[in-house]
């Protein structure tokens, strides 16, 4: 994936996850998805065998607390 496409992607798992699961509105700054991106790219590096939803889904849960709306 180019950076571009890590971004939106990360966007795009961060704003589902606050909004859907979360009762947020709106989009995350962009450091708040800058920060996931790098949670997520961290959760992946050591185990290569996890999908990018999986990822997202152990960062958000993990760090709830500064994603969360």
């Amino acid at each position: 994936m180019t950076s571009a496409q890590q971004k939106a992607a990360a966007a795009d798992m961060l704003t589902g996850a606050r909004n859907k699961g979360d009762g947020g509105e709106g989009l995350p700054s962009d450091a708040l998805i800058q920060a996931f991106w790098g949670d997520v790219s961290e959760g992946c590096s050591p185990i290569g065998c996890m999908s990018l939803a999986e990822a997202g889904a152990m960062a958000y849960l993990i760090g709830r607390a500064p994603y969360a709306p």
